[in-house]
């Protein structure tokens, strides 16, 4: 057959579909608890996949249509397994393991239920949210708007760039250079993320703190961008007045996804330290202290815990790069100010 290939999937499940996206350290996991509280709600899963479809999709590496139903064909597949609780998180250390669900009998009591045609009619009878976490994809996610029968929210996670440099630099090393990290990369030796386009040789010659910051710079101002031209139905969460004060993102989780049972929210919120005093009093885990989450204090106030921490950031981060983390900084400042 010669000719341009027809692409196109004319048999689909309706369904809901509510993505989580943000940076990597922009409070996804506290955000998912909350939104795992609502009944309606599928367990939260990661999928790597969606994530390299949507990025391919958008580098237009893959031919037009192919990507629209590979995304199609994945989601399907999602929502079916779901029914039958194929492939559902059981390890209870990890932070999307269903063991840390308050729905964690349903989805055990699936293991036993009928596959096949009952469950794809419980697909559509039942009206569950497919859940999903991705990391960092942004404008990659137009695409999801253009599937048939499948209504997508987003909810995008933002942090202050200062912020997430000792995240970031505690791993960062890992892309192109660990198997365990499934971020897509390019380049002539696979070292470069796909997400670094404006500044490929500051992010080769920089050490973790500077290669750190060369992300967080492309990343922030991609996702300011996208958050400024944006017209899918998308939920913002500043992780800063988030953590201070959560009624106002609360309510508008509240209008876009209607949940039932709003004292599972307040109980999961109280229990991660949220209303808190200070944006560094995280819960103590032994993954956050893998990220370096517990180099941030919270016995200053937020000023001068801001400024101390740029001040150590100048200090660790060569002055060309300092720069662009600093104008990054003052981005993000313009469009969701200071926490105090």
């Amino acid at each position: 057959m010669s000719g341009e290939q027809n692409w196109r999937r004319t048999q689909y499940f309706l369904g809901k579909v509510l993505i989580l996206d943000g940076m990597t350290g922009t409070g996804k996991t506290l955000v998912m608890n909350v939104i795992d509280t609502m009944s309606d709600i599928a367990p939260p899963r990661f999928s790597y996949i969606l994530e390299h479809i949507c990025i391919s999709n958008a580098d237009e590496l893959l031919k037009a249509g192919i990507g629209t139903q590979m995304l199609q064909i994945h989601l399907d597949q999602l929502q079916y397994d779901g029914k039958i609780s194929r492939e559902v998180n059981f390890r209870p250390s990890d932070l999307s393991s269903i063991f840390k669900s308050k729905k964690k009998l349903k989805y055990i009591n699936r293991l036993f239920a009928g596959d096949g045609e009952i469950a794809s009619e419980r697909v559509e009878s039942e009206n569950e949210t497919l859940f999903l976490v991705v990391h960092q994809l942004f404008e990659t996610l137009r695409v999801l708007t253009g599937l048939p029968g499948k209504s997508v929210t987003q909810i995008t996670c933002v942090r202050h760039p200062y912020y997430l440099v000792d995240h970031w630099a505690s791993y960062v090393s890992m892309h192109g250079a660990s198997a365990r990290d499934f971020t897509l990369t390019k380049g002539h030796d696979g070292d470069l993320p796909w997400f670094i386009r404006e500044y490929p040789e500051l992010y080769l010659n920089g050490n973790n703190f500077e290669k750190a910051a060369i992300c967080i710079v492309e990343l922030n101002n991609r996702g300011l961008k996208h958050l400024n031209t944006s017209v899918e139905k998308m939920i913002v969460i500043d992780f800063e007045k988030f953590v201070l004060n959560p009624m106002p993102y609360i309510e508008e989780i509240i209008f876009h996804l209607q949940p039932r049972e709003i004292s599972r929210m307040q109980q999961t919120l109280q229990s991660q330290r949220v209303p808190r005093l200070h944006i560094n009093n995280t819960k103590p885990m032994k993954i956050y202290s893998r990220y370096s989450a517990d180099t941030h204090k919270a016995n200053l106030s937020h000023a001068e815990d801001y400024k101390q921490l740029r001040s150590r950031l100048s200090s660790l981060i060569s002055a060309d790069y300092f720069i662009l983390l600093e104008e990054a900084a003052t981005l993000y400042e313009a469009k969701f100010g200071r926490w105090f």
